[in-house]
């Protein structure tokens, strides 16, 4: 694992070792949650020491993680069409249904859960039979709700929030979404293939790591 700079510098090229082959990552109470592929590693970000291991009993393929508002953290098992909840250091099954199809990125979002699903059907090489979409799952009752005129439109991976904006990413394609509510998902910028898990400073700047190029975008908002 890397640390860089708000302007792309490498501040350390390996900042944290030990890890497999983690992916999505969130921060709650002074530490950094990382999936990776069975477990979730757990970073002290003051000093950037490994400093936990969290075994998920059952996962398949943890991809992305998130955490509200209350610290709890919360990770996307894309081939098992589950999430996990974690509470300081104990996971358990928050959701599994078949209707989450193969949730990738997953983000807090007040009181809900935004999902971005990879699609059904997943062949060897990753695509799909059908294609996934945006989804809500409501944190209190659990309920999943397909986001309206964003469904089975591409193979997504990465999702955040800003404001009332979602934008999501496909690997496949390189392609980053915007979708308002009730919309349809636009398409506003186009990578090469591996555009994956996706960040923000919560304001105006949108972070897109490209897999296969070793390199991160930073895209400004206007």
């Amino acid at each position: 694992m890397s640390l860089l700079s708000l302007d792309g510098k490498v501040i350390s090229r390996h900042w944290v070792d030990g890890m497999d082959a983690p992916k999505g990552m969130a921060i709650a109470g002074g530490k950094l949650y990382a999936a990776d592929i069975t477990k979730v590693r757990v970073v002290d970000l003051a000093s950037g020491k490994l400093v936990s291991t969290i075994d998920v009993p059952g996962a398949v393929f943890l991809n992305d993680t998130t955490a509200d508002a209350s610290g709890k953290v919360y990770v996307t098992d894309m081939l098992a069409d589950t999430i996990y909840r974690i509470d300081g250091d104990k996971p358990e099954l928050f959701i599994k249904d078949a209707l989450l199809a193969s949730p990738n990125g997953v983000f807090a979002d007040g009181d809900r859960l935004i999902v971005a699903s990879w699609g059904r059907g997943i062949k060897p090489d990753f695509s799909t039979a059908a294609p996934g979409g945006l989804l809500a799952v409501d944190l209190a009752s659990k309920k999943v709700t397909p986001l309206p005129g964003a469904q089975n439109f591409a193979d997504l991976d990465g999702v955040i929030a800003i404001g009332d904006t979602i934008y999501a990413t496909a690997y496949m394609t390189g392609t980053l979404y915007r979708y308002k509510g009730g919309g349809a998902p636009e398409a506003i910028a186009t990578f090469k293939p591996g555009s994956a898990d996706i960040g923000t400073d919560g304001n105006s700047t949108i972070y897109v790591p490209l897999m296969n190029e070793g390199a991160v975008a930073a895209l400004k908002l206007d």
